[in-house]
């Protein structure tokens, strides 16, 4: 699990949701049952007001939970995204999760409580040693909240890449390289 967008494996694409242009390398969806089941903030009706976000929503259509769901054009490590709901309502929290799925299914899940602020000011994430090919972020609950998603990070999927970690025998190549230009360069100097 992590905790802050700096706890990423990078580099990564970020993805804000402030117009109908994404990041190439997802596509969003929803599992609600009434379309269309996602809003830019900006589009928004219903009286649905973020404070201060502008990202994608998600309307509870009353059979919750439902769910956000990001499928990654090409495999990522790590991700995560702002969340936030419509409303300060309650007496008990919810808890947000963020499940983690490879081509072979369901991998596993983080998550944590939220904080019931109806901004998108948390964070929840992921770091993994496996190919990632979609997330979902969903309520534990059956809470009637329209769920915010501001800002969407992820590795890979067609978005900016790390370069790939060299091999052991490449690692020793390149240590004879450096070892073989600084000989060089210090016999260089002893003869002038």
């Amino acid at each position: 699990q992590v905790a802050s967008p700096g706890g990423l494996a990078g580099p990564v694409t970020i993805e804000d949701f402030e117009d109908a242009s994404f990041q190439p390398g997802f596509t969003a969806s929803g599992n609600s049952s009434s379309p269309p089941e996602l809003f830019l903030a900006s589009n928004a009706t219903g009286g649905v007001t973020p404070s201060g976000v502008q990202g994608l929503i998600l309307f509870q259509d009353g059979n919750g939970p439902n769910t956000f769901f990001f499928d990654f054009s090409g495999p990522v490590r790590s991700g995560g995204l702002w969340f936030g709901n419509d409303d300060t309502c309650c007496g008990s929290p919810f808890t947000a999760v963020l499940d983690i799925y490879s081509s072979g299914g369901l991998q596993g899940s983080v998550s944590v409580v939220a904080n019931m602020n109806d901004s998108a000011d948390q964070f929840l994430g992921f770091s993994t040693d496996f190919d990632v090919t979609r997330i979902g972020y969903r309520m534990d609950s059956n809470a009637n909240l329209a769920m915010y998603v501001d800002d969407l990070y992820f590795s890979g999927a067609g978005g900016s890449t790390g370069g790939a970690v060299p091999e052991p025998a490449t690692w020793a190549l390149m240590i004879l390289g450096f070892g073989a230009a600084g000989s060089t360069i210090r016999r260089r100097k002893s003869v002038v």
